[in-house]
């Protein structure tokens, strides 16, 4: 693996706790090299309950978002189509119509919030990608800072 997939890894996980923080859930910890794969991670987000639809599904893409923000692809498709099935669980039993624009409106508000975060993304993403693991006063720590 290269230093690249890692990086795009920690990309995607730090948009999903990027805007999670922002739209008021506690995080926890993150990790990216799970199993010494640098394309596999994972990041601790309390329960969405009490997110709107739109909210939600922001969450759920904020990982590709985050990838689109800062033109990189991080090279493990199974983990946007985990987020996808995440959205596709939401939408179901939407008609056909309000499913699709949910769905944009859902993207559009992940990359509105991350693109005005890009500081943050690129401050989590960097202290990942370099410890391979980030524990819940790291991750704290890091979005508070200004």
């Amino acid at each position: 693996m290269s230093s690249e997939e890692r990086r795009n890894t920690a990309i995607h996980e730090a948009g999903h706790v990027v805007v999670a923080w922002t739209l008021g859930l506690p995080v926890g910890a993150m990790e990216v090299g799970i199993g010494g794969d640098d394309t596999v991670g994972k990041s601790e987000i309390a329960d969405t309950g009490s997110l709107s639809t739109i909210d939600h599904i922001a969450l759920c893409a904020a990982g590709v978002e985050a990838e689109r923000v800062f033109g990189c692809s991080a090279p493990r498709d199974h983990s946007a189509w985990s987020d996808y099935s995440r959205i596709e669980m939401i939408l179901d039993n939407m008609p056909i119509e309000k499913a699709e624009e949910m769905l944009f409106s859902g993207h559009d508000r992940a990359f509105e919030i991350l693109n005005q975060r890009r500081f943050l993304i690129e401050l989590v993403a960097e202290h990942l990608a370099r410890n391979g693991r980030l524990e819940e006063s790291d991750v704290r720590a890091l979005l508070a800072r200004p």
